[in-house]
């Protein structure tokens, strides 16, 4: 709660770039099933008709708009924050969304401890609307390498208010590191953070998205925040690091080093194992959930390698046997989470690739 006693109050920022794109239908719809006191600013710097539909239907929960050119997505952010009022504060991109009751969890964890400023928690991520890719590999409870890594998946990240008060907004030349800086900043203020290893969001990764990319300038906005906080020697390691992580991710040369990947520790380590940690042969209570406008039909479960297996959802449950992949009916319905069990009929627990929500077109 807040100090007065109150529930507390959250501040969120969506910026859409000069292109619209239809995916922030699923982030606004995410919001606005929140369940929490919500002001939510949306800065749109294309100004098209279909963004300007978009916040008319999402009127109810958005506190401040603006349709136009912006000097940026960083400024966008700043802007929002500016004219909202809240305890906690955040933003949310267009092509992300949030996972069912995220705030809500996100509250109880601050009302908690008043000593906290900023909590994070884990990603899903997708490879487009409807396919699960597994967790955010990046994501790691250790907040003392911040300055070596961007450990904190951003739109799982909330803090209160009073953090920008102390260390400020986002920087306005920063276009790829903006969140990483800004946790950078927190740290070094001395701010407490807390990492909770539940599911808050759900992140896109596909080729053209902002974090696929490996230009000059992302290195170098890399280089220069490492630097500032680390020694020549750990920013060299987390230059190559970088550039290994997005050669295995984005690239086409990913498939080739597919067995360089199996050998090297870290982000490689962690693709092996995607979704929640498991217990003997159980792959543990995985959440299923989606922002689409009707109920999912089904559920694909796709394996590594062949795979004996019992599949639970709840009302569903099927066994394989020496099966890729499983389909099974799940009728999911927006913004509500089903609970996937997996049980392997062997030892050790089953290896998932991923996860795909079908519709009643595709589910065959």
């Amino acid at each position: 709660m807040a100090t007065d006693g109150t529930a507390l109050t959250f501040a969120m920022v969506t910026p859409i770039g000069p292109s619209f794109t239809p995916r922030i239908y699923f982030a606004l719809r995410s919001l606005r099933a929140q369940g929490v006191d919500l002001q939510l600013a949306f800065c749109d710097a294309g100004g098209s008709a279909e963004a300007r539909m978009a916040a008319d239907e999402f009127g109810d929960i958005i506190a401040y708009r603006r349709h136009g050119p912006d000097a940026g997505q960083s400024a966008a952010i700043n802007e929002g924050w500016r004219h909202l009022e809240g305890d906690i504060f955040g933003w949310l991109n267009a092509d992300d969304y949030l996972a069912p009751s995220a705030l809500t969890r996100v509250a109880k964890i601050f009302d908690a401890n008043e000593e906290i400023d900023v909590v994070y928690g884990q990603s899903y991520i997708l490879d487009d609307d409807v396919l699960l890719g597994g967790l955010h590999p990046a994501v790691d409870g250790n907040i003392d390498l911040i300055f070596r890594h961007n450990l904190i998946s951003q739109p799982s990240c909330f803090y209160r208010a009073r953090t920008l008060e102390k260390v400020g907004l986002l920087k306005k030349d920063l276009h790829f590191t903006m969140d990483w800086d800004l946790w950078a900043r927190f740290y070094a203020a001395g701010l407490k953070f807390h990492y909770t290893p539940e599911i808050l969001s759900s992140v896109l990764w596909e080729e053209g998205t902002k974090t696929s990319g490996l230009s000059r300038r992302r290195m170098s906005e890399i280089a220069h925040l490492t630097s500032t906080y680390e020694n020549p020697i750990v920013t060299a390691k987390t230059m190559v690091g970088f550039t290994l992580h997005h050669l295995f991710e984005y690239s086409s040369l990913g498939p080739l080093l597919s067995g360089v990947r199996r050998r090297l520790k870290g982000t490689a380590a962690q693709r092996a194992n995607m979704w929640r940690a498991e217990t003997g042969g159980v792959r543990g209570a995985i959440p299923v959930y989606h922002f689409m406008k009707a109920p999912s039909a089904a559920l694909r479960i796709r394996f590594a390698e062949p795979t004996d297996a019992v599949l639970d959802l709840g009302e569903c449950r099927i066994e394989i046997r020496g099966a890729f992949d499983a389909i099974m009916p799940a009728a999911i319905l927006p913004g509500e989470t089903a609970a996937l069990t997996v049980v392997a009929g062997g030892e050790g627990a089953p290896n998932i690739e991923r996860i795909e929500l079908l519709l009643k077109d595709s589910a065959g």
